[in-house]
């Protein structure tokens, strides 16, 4: 980014309701004055044509000489010699069906010195297209003297489906059509050839004579009789102009902006060698600068760094044709280059859409640029000169060694502020604080969408009546918080977003919000808070294994300093299950004991959820659970889980018993009846602090034992402040058998997708290669009999439609799957943790072990990822010595053949821990000490 800021010499802002575009400005002597002085031609794409004349500094009034509305919009200008039989300069109008020639002319004053004012005065006019102005519209114009003609010059238009007709001044020379020409572009004649240079919508650059185009036949219009006039379809002689009229092409391969034409490489261009001037060709693309020659050639290419706006080339002296070109940036900058070097930068405070260099007053070699919102300015490169001179004083005093001593160590303490790492963040924030209803918010789906005009999923949950059963109108289970935000800052926030991350049963409405404006303080008190409503609904379809809504904040600060504030909220219990009355059998069961501390009653460690659940009319707690509810309470979910532990247990051993068949009978192993949720049931010991935690579900168990033991401790610590040991206690053995029967059927559902997915490559490739071979046999001349080649085609068909049913059906079973590995390995870190008394930083690594943060794909699992974490607990803080731990290598995340490895990693990792090993690394000792230590075996 260059320091250099472009001087404004004369500026003026124009109507701000108008438009503008590439083309619409045009620079010359447009009133023949004598001597000649540059104007400015500005039209826009209402039709407003306005000519200023700017001979001083600062726009005056005066300066503007002629503001008319054309009647139409204005597509470019150009100054040249096309009036006819005259050598004063006109000007060119092109709009969408029109080119009009003016002329400028002065008004005099009575006494025939003094001007008075300017006019235009329309010299002809021509009607573009055959039919006065049908089938053409125009794009894009250019001018020159067209096959070498002298004192006059012709304009070519393009239209926008590719058509190039031709004016010699007031007469209509004859019209071409391009060929495949589906978007017009820029458009170039170089003089030095006689030639037209037309790029094309495949970002080629296409060379046409101006000779060749006059001595083809083959004009729209004039080769058609009243006999034949029918057969005319709009285009000509199509193989005739790819083969003889295109003279050269070049690829550039880059949409092309520009095109103007000089001598850009630095070579000798002085008027000793004029012979050779006007022999190269400036492209400018998105992204490239490209210097061509003549022969269609690329000389030199120079890749820019940010994106262009426009370019402009000008002549370095009237004693040189070399030629410097200046680039115009989307970053408001402004680069000048030189023999194709880059020589000076400057900033600017508008992004051009066309520059120029002309002369104004009585200076050279200014700079025009016009942005797309009418704001036209001239510029010089340089600095304003001083307004005052800068006096040296002659007075000699003392040097105050002092007074510079002290200065040293205040700019030393200010460097050491800006580099300390530790940025001290400002007092003003934003702050989140959140009031969750202690109640369900009871509506029917049909009063939710209508209340909140919400399109909501079909899998929510419902809640039941005490006999399990849905009621008649659906009510959801809909829970209401209010988040409360405000801002302690001066000033305003603007575009604050607040957005909850959700886990995977919730819904919520809304799912983001945006506000647009928030008070801070004013007068040295803080703005009224916003309030903002969010209802949280509970899903049916995944079990609820985060209770937690983190809340997310992101603002830019009045210091254009992005932020983010974070709130986590906890979901109560109440929206997730239902009490229902316990079941006295179930076939998995996990106890905890409370040490020396006598039970607690059910009803103190769900008071919440009882209250939520009674308030809200749900159900009735007291017919619900009756007078045991201290000692036995049920909890139903609204979910449902996928796995029945004992089917897919049964059909492993059947595998291993049966040495034939080894293939996993995954169908078999769902749980059929959905349509009731799992039940999860605690039972309390009447004479001993033992809880026991037995369902039919063991995935569901996990959700209810983790409660369970966050309100035991919180229970236990604020009765009982003194205690020194372990609250809680687990003496059952873990439930690894079904764990690796979980992670089995996760393992076996994940290969049946692999093996579907192959197997639906090959029915696809199968299917295109019937396809191209029936192509062939509708394409031949002679056709001959299909032989059932249609018959194979639609059996490929249904079989890649079936194949594409059943990766559907597997996928959603692997989602339902993965949930439930999850739940149940963090029953197992759960009760591990509890069993082996793990610290919470040991709890936090096990869970993040076992259960990582991840989204499963086809080339990245659950198993490898988990594996790969047991590998480097193993290598690292559960190394039994040194040698192990100086094994570490890096391993590849790919799905394995079988899950035999993942399970002996379950198992040593298990094992060590319950030996004692820890798995936080300790701090590292001394030299000495370490020496004199053991290796770390670890002894039960």
């Amino acid at each position: 980014m260059s320091v250099f800021q472009l001087q404004e010499w004369w500026t003026t802002e124009l109507a701000s309701s108008e438009d503008f575009d590439h083309g619409c400005m045009a620079i010359g002597n447009l009133d023949n004055s004598k001597p000649a002085t540059d104007k400015i031609a500005i039209g826009s794409q209402q039709g407003m044509l306005r000519i200023y004349n700017p001979n001083r500094p600062n726009y005056r009034l005066e300066d503007l000489m002629v503001e008319e509305n054309i009647g139409s919009p204005i597509l470019q200008l150009l100054i040249g010699l096309f009036i006819p039989s005259s050598d004063l300069l006109g000007l060119a109008i092109l709009t969408n069906k029109k080119l009009i020639v003016y002329e400028i002319q002065v008004v005099s004053g009575k006494d025939g010195r003094v001007v008075s004012y300017y006019k235009l005065e329309k010299v002809y006019e021509h009607v573009l297209g055959l039919e006065n102005g049908k089938h053409f519209t125009a794009y894009n114009m250019i001018s020159g003297s067209f096959g070498g003609a002298r004192g006059r010059e012709m304009i070519l238009v393009q239209s926008l489906d590719g058509k190039l007709q031709i004016f010699e001044q007031s007469a209509t020379a004859f019209t071409r059509q391009l060929v495949d020409c589906i978007l017009p572009g820029p458009i170039w004649y170089w003089s030095r050839i006689d030639a037209f240079i037309v790029t094309t919508s495949a970002n080629t650059l296409e060379c046409y004579k101006y000779q060749v185009l006059v001595s083809s036949s083959n004009d729209i219009g004039n080769s058609e009789s009243k006999d034949d006039k029918n057969k005319t379809t709009g285009m000509f002689g199509v193989a005739a102009v790819r083969s003889t009229l295109v003279e050269w092409t070049a690829n550039i391969g880059e949409t092309i902006r520009q095109i103007v034409d000089g001598h850009f490489s630095g070579q000798d261009h002085s008027k000793s060698n004029a012979g050779s001037a006007n022999n190269e060709l400036l492209v400018l693309t998105d992204n490239s600068i490209y210097i061509i020659k003549e022969s269609g050639g690329i000389i030199q290419q120079r890749r820019l760094e940010t994106d262009p706006s426009c370019i402009c080339a000008y002549r370095v002296s009237n004693n040189s044709y070399s030629h410097n070109f200046i680039l115009s940036n989307y970053n408001k900058t402004i680069e000048i280059y030189k023999d194709f070097q880059l020589v000076w930068a400057a900033k600017l405070p508008i992004i051009p859409i066309q520059m120029s260099v002309g002369n104004f007053g009585t200076l050279h070699g200014l700079i025009v640029t016009i942005d797309e919102t009418g704001f036209l300015s001239i510029n010089y490169l340089g600095t304003h000169p001083p307004v005052t001179a800068v006096v040296s004083s002659t007075l000699s005093r003392d040097v105050d060694y002092d007074k510079i001593d002290e200065e040293h160590r205040h700019l030393l303490q200010i460097i050491r502020e800006s580099q300390n790492d530790h940025k001290i963040e400002p007092n003003y924030k934003l702050t989140l604080k959140l009031q969750s209803s202690r109640l369900l918010d009871i509506e029917s789906i049909t009063q939710t969408i209508n209340n909140h005009n919400a399109t909501l999923p079909d899998n929510l949950a419902y809640l039941r009546s005490s006999n399990d059963m849905l009621n008649d109108n659906k009510q959801l289970v809909k829970v209401l918080v209010r988040l409360y935000v405000s801002y302690n800052g001066p000033g305003s926030l603007t575009n604050v977003s607040i957005v909850p991350q959700l886990p995977s049963h919730v819904h919520a409405i809304p799912d983001s919000v945006i506000l647009q404006n928030i008070r801070g303080n004013v007068n040295g008190k803080t703005g009224t808070p916003i309030m903002i409503k969010f209802y949280f609904l509970c899903s049916k379809l995944n079990l609820p294994l985060n209770d937690e809504i983190i809340f997310y904040s992101s603002y830019t600060s009045t210091t254009n300093e992005p932020r983010v504030t974070i709130l986590t909220y906890k979901l109560p219990l109440y929206l997730i299950c239902q009490p229902r009355q316990p079941s006295k059998n179930a076939v998995y069961k996990v106890t905890f004991d409370t040490v020396d501390i006598a039970a607690l009653p059910l009803t103190d460690l769900f008071d919440d959820f009882l209250f939520g659940i009674q308030e809200s009319n749900v159900v009735s707690v007291r017919d619900v659970l009756g007078s045991v509810a201290t000692q036995a309470m049920g909890f139903q979910f609204y979910t449902t889980h996928y796995i029945d532990i004992s089917k897919v247990i049964n059909s492993i051993q059947s595998i291993n018993n049966n040495s034939t068949d080894k293939k996993f009978p995954i169908a078999s192993c769902n749980n059929n009846d959905r349509s009731i949720p799992s039940l999860v049931s605690i039972l309390v010991s009447k004479n001993a602090g033992r809880y026991r935690i037995q369902s039919d579900s063991l995935p569901a168990i996990y959700i209810i034992a983790n409660e369970l033991e966050h309100r035991l401790n919180d229970k236990i610590n604020l009765s009982n402040a003194n205690l020194s040991h372990e609250l809680i206690s687990c003496n059952d053995n873990l439930p690894l058998e079904e764990f690796y029967s979980a992670i089995e059927l996760h393992f076996q559902c994940r290969l049946m997708i692999n093996e579907l997915l192959s197997e639906l490559n090959d029915r696809s490739h199968q299917f295109r290669m019937i396809q191209k071979r029936l192509l062939v046999r509708y394409k031949d001349r002679n056709p001959v009999a299909l032989h059932g080649i249609d018959v194979l085609m639609k059996e490929s068909y249904d079989s890649i439609i079936s194949l594409s049913d059943s990766i559907e059906e597997y996928q959603g079973r692997l989602q339902g799957y993965l949930f439930d590995v999850i739940a149940i390995a963090k029953l197992v870190v759960l009760m591990t943790c509890i069993k082996y008394n793990l610290s919470n930083q040991e709890r936090d690594m096990l869970y993040s072990t076992f259960c990582p943060d991840l989204i499963e794909g086809i080339d990245q699992g659950w198993e490898e990822t988990v594996d790969a974490n047991l590998m480097y607990l193993l290598k690292t803080s559960l190394a039994k010595n040194i040698k192990e731990s100086a094994s570490l290598n890096n391993t590849s995340l790919e799905i394995p053949a079988d899950t035999a490895t993942l399970k002996k990693h379950i198992n040593m990792t298990l094992d060590r821990i319950s030996k004692g090993a820890k798995l936080v690394i300790p701090s590292v000792s001394s030299p000495s000490n370490n020496n004199s230590t053991k290796s770390n075996e670890y002894k039960k």
